[in-house]
């Protein structure tokens, strides 16, 4: 019996630690931060490291060379010479020095490099981090001296040394008050106090201290095994630590604002404050780190450099699987209660958090949306089949069996009933659960999803299309499009009701609504009014901060210290210590909203980069002194930085160029502004900027230039052009009359020729013989035929006459009428050849009908080809006329039989004298003269396999806009 008594005790005690290792990985904390490694531009991603110039930009020094950090984008110097850079600094000059071990390069104006060696000093890179900037620790090579040094633009000047440094550990770094000429040296032997004339003021038996460092109107000191204030002449113990350190670096230690102290050890950044140490950063190795003049904390570690803004943001990931929080309320214990998506209810407060049993439902697999709280019992809607609501009260917890339904709000209404409700079922029940009352949601017109209750009682109710409110029995909706869909209902602390649709935030006030905001490119995740009326509104990205009577949100994404992912719709929620919490798609982000609203700093404005081009391709960088630009370089581009560690994201630029335009432009995010085309002028570009608030203005930074005009821009060149104009001018008149003059008595002698030859195809086309024939072939059908063929070949000759009467004056005609034209021709010539001839028409569906072509063109060649190819043919002979489509603006018209060709009639001589021809081709060549596109005419001798004279093709392509005048 014992030894079951002790495998039970076992087993519950393994249970137990299984349950407490689990509770103890559920939820990792820490202080948001932005990391930047070798992906973000860093040339090494180990970084020894950090320094802020005068200017405000961040330099790094890395195990491969050393970076500028603007905000925006890294500046790499020796990143390809694989240089070890162990510190960066500044001489009075403001040149920047970066130190190697025995070696200091120099950054130039123009962005090179200046090295100067160290021939017999070798750097001390740790000891000197209290030195003022400038000011530099080395040793000698044979390691028995060590002095200060001053860096400046020629080399190194030693400023300061004693004896007592000689035996001074790596990792201590000494003070130096300026203001009372006293050095501050830790050694093993203790604190010696040595004045800058060499003389040794003092000493204090403490072995321990590594750094001492100006803090709360005094001096205090950090050594390994806590932190001591100088006191009378003393080392006083304010808070005994142990701090691991590495031998080389040792410990560190800079002031913060607010009477904070930062401390920095082998693998840990601490902050104390008020007598309380706390982690704020954890490490694999940290070797240094710098609060910037924004308060935001750098550190330098081996692993990149990570940036916590000023410590306002603290992260609750959860660690176990896929997990995600979907409910937090506020509780009476100074935290708040979160429940998961996987049915896990989480008390969290500060650091510590504890997994809260309850009850488990089947079809209940996770909670979701809105709790509620009235009396400290705790309501959170449960989703998935069924669905329930689970009430937690003084520990224990149970599910209220409503009615089967996904509920995934609860609200508290006047009286202390509650209001709970999902996309199909909307309940009021007393907190026991017990339904006093369901509403009709298909009276709604609409899913609900959300709702509140108004100081009347009145219930609003948001869904996919709007807003419905429910007063008593009543039922009436405010459905637009710009609500819908409404979510995140809360109230103000006036009793306003506020809801966000899509990217709008509303107010609601007795009966009206009215739009307050609008979050461009983004959508309203959820909104909150703190205990003050502060408005917190998270948005996909990042929250948005407006306190009373301020004139604008403060926004906060990843650039300037919120870094929670995707943020997950649902109200945020304010715990009894004035902490806001909202939910990421990875856990909680923790913040005060009185941490955020703080004066926000004014960006350092830089105007970086003036450049000039004559092509927008290639670009020439202007000096200082090139002021005066030729004409061709026309086009100026302006590059430039606001740094602003603590809101990067945020800051805007305004910008003008007087003599172009004299208006600031809208504020924009991009750095950088082309004016393309500029005439010759003088100009001067103006910007400024601000951190995205009210009362961030920079001041204005300008760049004057000069472009200068071009020889023919100048009034001289005017006159010689005007003088130039004006005698170019009677020229021009005079030669365009003469011009005219000769045009007039070409276009006459065209048109006398044209006469001429018209008068000469009327002769033509009244040729003796051919209507002797035509007549004869008609009394011929007269005595051998019928009457009817008789009659019909005679209405063809009639037709055929009175058309060629009818046109002969007329200079073209359609391609419809050519065809009727010469078929009536074809027609008698069959007559005449019987049996021997035949011709076919063949025009294809895409041809315009009535396209010009020039008058008797197609009778022309079909009368050439009868007489001299088909008459002296052995056997039937056959003419083809065809008409088809020719490119997009032509018709090709040709003319094929298959007679004896041109070699043959020729050696018959068949040929007549071509007069036809000859007059056709003479008027063709007339018409296009007159026109761009020319009618072309081409002749081909058709042969058979054997290479057989077999006939001959004309193909004529003809203009569709050819003109004939």
């Amino acid at each position: 019996m014992k030894t079951l008594y002790f495998k039970i005790i076992c087993l519950a005690g393994m249970l137990f630690c299984c349950w407490v290792t689990v509770a103890n990985d559920y939820l990792k904390t820490g202080y948001s931060y932005r990391k930047y490694s070798v992906n973000d531009g860093l040339p090494e991603s180990m970084v020894w490291s950090l320094f802020q110039d005068d200017k405000g930009f961040i330099w790094m020094g890395t195990y491969n060379g050393f970076v500028r950090y603007d905000g925006a984008a890294f500046k790499t110097y020796l990143s390809d010479k694989d240089y070890n850079v162990l510190r960066v600094t500044e001489s009075v000059s403001g040149n920047i020095h970066a130190l190697l071990f025995r070696q200091i390069y120099t950054t130039l104006p123009n962005d090179s490099l200046k090295l100067k060696k160290i021939e017999k000093w070798r750097l001390c890179p740790y000891t000197g981090r209290s030195m003022p900037a400038g000011y530099v620790f080395y040793e000698d090579t044979g390691n028995k001296e060590k002095a200060l040094f001053a860096v400046t633009d020629t080399g190194l000047v030693k400023t300061w040394g004693h004896n007592i440094l000689n035996n001074m550990e790596q990792y201590r770094k000494p003070y130096w008050d300026r203001n009372a000429k006293l050095f501050y040296v830790p050694t093993a032997k203790g604190v010696y106090l040595i004045a800058e004339d060499g003389i040794v003021r003092d000493s204090i038996p403490v072995t321990t201290i590594h750094c001492i460092v100006p803090h709360q109107n005094g001096l205090w000191a950090v050594g390994s095994d806590g932190i001591f204030k100088y006191v009378d002449g003393g080392l006083h113990k304010e808070y005994g630590h142990t701090f691991h350190f590495d031998p080389t670096v040792g410990i560190n230690a800079i002031p913060g604002d607010d009477g904070k102290l930062f401390i920095q050890s082998y693998t840990k950044i601490d902050r104390f404050d008020n007598g309380q140490l706390e982690t704020v950063a954890e490490e694999t190795i940290i070797y240094d780190m710098l609060i910037d003049r924004e308060k935001n904390l750098w550190i330098a570690t081996y692993n990149g450099v990570y940036n916590f803004f000023r410590l306002n943001f603290k992260d609750y990931i959860l660690m176990h699987g896929e997990d995600v929080v979907r409910s937090i309320i506020s509780d009476d214990k100074g935290g708040i209660l979160a429940a998961t998506m996987e049915n896990l209810l989480i008390h969290i407060s500060g650091n510590a958090y504890e997994l809260i049993p309850h009850p488990r439902i089947p079809d209940v697999s996770f909670f979701q949306g809105k709790p509620g709280v009235t009396d400290r019992k705790y309501y959170f809607p449960g989703m998935y089949q069924t669905g329930d609501v689970m009430r937690y009260h003084d520990g224990k917890s149970n599910w209220l069996n409503l009615p089967a339904s996904m509920y995934h709000y609860v609200e508290v209404l006047p009286g202390g009933n509650l209001l709970v409700g999902g996309y199909t079922r909307m309940l009021i029940c007393n907190p026991d659960g017990g339904v006093i009352r369901e509403l009709d949601v298909a009276k709604l017109k609409q899913q609900p999803a959300c709702a509140y209750a108004d100081k009347q009682g009145r219930i609003w109710i948001g869904g996919a299309a709007g807003i419905s409110i429910v007063d008593g029995d009543s039922i009436y909706s405010k459905f637009d499009n710009n609500y819908a869909p409404a979510q995140n209902m809360v109230a103000d602390k006036n009793g306003n009701i506020w809801f966000s649709a899509q990217n709008r935030l509303y107010s609601i006030s007795g009966d009206s609504i009215r739009l307050m905001h609008t979050f461009s490119g983004t959508t309203v995740r959820g909104v909150l009014f703190t205990r003050n009326n502060t408005l917190i509104v998270s948005i996909l990205q990042g929250i948005c901060v407006l306190s009373p009577g301020s004139s604008g949100f403060l926004y906060y994404d990843k650039y300037n210290g919120f870094m929670g992912e995707k943020l997950i719709r649902g109200t945020p929620v304010e715990d009894n210590d004035g902490y806001v919490w909202v939910i990421s798609q990875n856990g909680l982000v923790r913040f005060r909203p009185d941490d955020l609203i703080y004066k926000q700093p004014a960006p350092v404005l830089h105007l970086q980069i003036v450049q000039s081009s004559t092509d927008n391709i290639h670009w020439a960088t202007m000096n200082d002194e090139s002021v005066s630009l030729k004409y061709r370089e026309k086009n100026i581009k302006f590059s430039f930085i606001g740094i602003c560690y603590s809101a990067t994201g945020n800051v805007r630029y305004q910008y003008r160029l007087t003599g172009f335009q004299d208006e600031w432009s809208q504020p924009v995010a991009e750095r950088e502004v082309t004016f393309n085309n500029l005439p010759p002028g003088r100009y001067e570009f103006q910007l400024k900027a601000n951190s995205g608030v009210p009362g961030t203005e920079t001041p204005v930074v300008n760049q004057s230039f000069i472009i200068l005009p071009a020889f023919w821009q100048t009034w001289w060149f005017y006159v010689i052009c005007i003088t130039i104009l004006v005698f170019v001018g009677g020229w021009t008149a005079y030669r365009y009359l003469n011009k005219k003059n000769a045009e007039k008595i070409r276009a006459l002698e065209r048109q006398k020729q044209l006469n001429n030859l018209q008068i000469q195809s009327i002769r033509l086309r009244s040729i003796p013989h051919f209507n002797a024939n035509v007549l004869a072939g008609i009394e011929y059908y007269i005595m051998n035929f019928s009457k009817e063929e008789a009659n019909h070949y005679l209405a063809m000759y009639a037709s055929f006459t009175n058309l060629t009467l009818r046109d002969v004056d007329q200079p073209a005609r359609t391609l419809a009428q050519e065809i009727c034209y010469v078929e009536l021709y074809l027609g008698l010539e069959k007559m005449r050849y019987g049996e021997h001839f035949d011709f076919s028409i063949e025009v294809a569906s895409g041809v315009d009908k009535d396209i010009m072509l020039p008058n008797m063109i197609l009778h022309t060649h079909c009368e050439n080809a009868i007489k001299h190819g088909l008459r002296a043919k052995k056997g039937k002979g056959h003419l083809r006329i065809m008409a088809d489509p020719f490119m997009e603006d032509e018709v090709l018209v040709a003319i094929e039989d298959d007679g004896i060709g041109r070699v043959e009639a020729e050696r018959l001589q068949t040929k007549g004298n071509g007069q036809g021809l000859y007059i056709l081709s003479q008027q063709i060549d007339l018409y296009n003269q007159t026109n761009d596109q020319p009618i072309v005419q081409r002749v081909i001798d058709l042969t058979d396999e054997h290479a057989h004279a077999c006939g001959t093709r004309i193909e004529i392509e003809v203009p569709k806009e050819f003109r004939y005048n």
